[in-house]
């Protein structure tokens, strides 16, 4: 039988206020602001667990990749509000997990809501590795607050709207020297115009990494849909690096 406390070691929670960098134009919590905090959240939560990159490239010879990340937007907070975020496993699939994030406010509301998928590959192969090669937990799981289902993104590339290209930059890069994972999703982003974000709030997020991109190759970002739901894909001499949906709320929240 699981006990409780073995439960509570899964979730790492911080207390924190809504800074002035954790927004965007409507002073309220940024769309990529937002996939940021779940990163902080999630690499927080493995240091926690004594699984996060660093000890696994040093000790074990391999690394971890995010595949997939959605978010869920309930109620955006403001700027200086007071939020409590919580970031914690929901399973062991054998060669992938699922982390779940929760930003609540000070008494309680759920505001946001979050998914990753992760697999750990081999620095050498890059191949996907066991979790069972890792101290990582395989049972005992916090209950999901939201489920690890995703969008298929099946999209026609030939539909694309060409939006711009974007040389990378030595800044997009992060510890895995490739492009981070919150730098595609403001590309994506940047296909909307900002009197669009401003008058609509985007409801939901999802985002799939396809592909590494390094310094000095260049992205076509390109966009497609209409009305309430947008996909945007980010590809390089033609190959899809990574696939985008946004889907905004009918009335601004």
């Amino acid at each position: 039988m699981i006990e409780m406390k073995e439960v509570l070691a899964m979730i790492y929670e911080q207390k924190r206020i809504i800074t002035a960098s954790d927004t965007d134009g409507t002073v309220r919590l940024g769309t990529y602001q937002a996939f940021g905090m779940l990163q902080d959240g999630m690499t927080a939560c493995m240091g926690q667990l004594q699984c996060d990159n660093i000890p696994l490239r040093r000790d074990y010879g391999a690394f971890w990749v995010v595949y997939k990340t959605k978010l869920r937007f309930l109620r955006r907070p403001a700027w200086d509000e007071r939020v409590v975020l919580r970031v914690y496993p929901i399973d062991n699939r054998r060669v992938r997990t699922h982390i779940n994030m929760e930003l609540l406010s000070s008494s309680g509301e759920m505001l946001v809501l979050g998914c990753q998928e992760l697999v750990p590959l081999d620095l050498k192969t890059h191949k996907p590795r066991r979790l069972a090669d890792f101290p990582y937990p395989a049972e005992g799981f916090p209950p999901a607050v939201c489920p690890p289902v995703f969008d298929a993104m099946r999209f026609d590339p030939a539909a694309d709207e060409p939006v711009y290209r974007q040389r990378i930059y030595s800044q997009h890069i992060d510890m895995s020297h490739h492009v981070n994972n919150v730098a595609y999703v403001r590309l994506a982003l940047n296909t909307f115009p900002h009197e669009m974000l401003m008058e609509r709030d985007i409801e939901e997020a999802e985002v799939h990494y396809d592909s590494e991109c390094r310094e000095g190759q260049e992205l076509l970002v390109s966009r497609q849909g209409g009305g309430d739901d947008w996909f945007c894909r980010l590809s390089r001499e033609g190959e899809t690096v990574c696939r985008a949906r946004f889907h905004f709320a009918a009335e601004k929240q």
